[in-house]
């Protein structure tokens, strides 16, 4: 019943219904993935805390989802919490373990955290906070990582100080989704659909703007610095 649940959840957050699917997820919240769900709609509709709260608790069941403490920290930036932030980069980064990504779509997720991705968002982090140097080292090194034309973002900061730059975040469209196999003897479903979903969502919007940036603009500006 509760994995009927959760392909119906998904099936209303497929159809941008976030109120119906996030009703659901808390009736059956008891995981890591749901809560992160919960946190990825929340941060959709705008209740940034509320996200940050449901990403703490998926990770009070799973301290190693380093895909919680990615987005936990772009929710953080998005809320101008700077040093929390960093802290969340950096325990992805600890839990990535000098591996360039982490393929989650064998347990549900179509999404891949890059090395490289959670050190350019650390670097807008530095940069916010006024740590350059450590920004243009984490650049540096985000640039030797990177291997997706996703990551053609890392280039322009590198040439641009980190200026006008969004933060890496989880597309739109991506979800845990629960296991096909599983479902397949509980009911019918369309995976073709879903699929195209996906298909639709993966790297399109892989991307989050952010108010520190808008700041720091702001400040160089003011300060003469082009």
């Amino acid at each position: 019943a509760e994995l009927e649940q959760w392909s119906h959840a998904v099936e209303l957050f497929d159809q941008q219904n976030y109120d119906s699917a996030l009703e659901i997820f808390r009736d059956i919240a008891d995981s890591a993935k749901i809560h992160f769900n919960i946190g990825l709609i929340l941060g959709r509709k705008g209740d940034h805390e509320g996200a940050i709260e449901a990403y703490t608790t998926a990770l009070s069941s799973d301290r190693y989802l380093v895909v919680a403490y990615f987005q936990r920290g772009v929710a953080r930036m998005v809320l101008q919490q700077n040093s929390e932030a960093l802290r969340d980069f950096e325990d992805a980064l600890t839990y990535l373990r000098d591996n360039d990504c982490i393929d989650y779509s064998q347990i549900g997720l179509e999404y891949k955290v890059y090395t490289c991705e959670v050190l350019y968002n650390r670097a807008l982090c530095y940069f916010c906070i006024g740590r350059e140097h450590e920004a243009r080292e984490d650049l540096e090194a985000a640039y030797a990582r990177k291997s997706q034309d996703r990551h053609s973002w890392i280039k322009k900061a590198v040439e641009s100080n980190g200026m006008d730059c969004p933060l890496y975040c989880v597309p739109r469209g991506v979800i845990y989704r629960p296991s096909a196999s599983k479902l397949k003897s509980s009911k019918k479903i369309d995976f073709l659909g879903s699929a195209k979903v996906l298909a639709s969502a993966d790297g399109k919007d892989n991307f989050t703007g952010f108010k520190g940036a808008l700041v720091r603009k702001e400040t160089m500006k003011a300060a003469g610095v082009k």
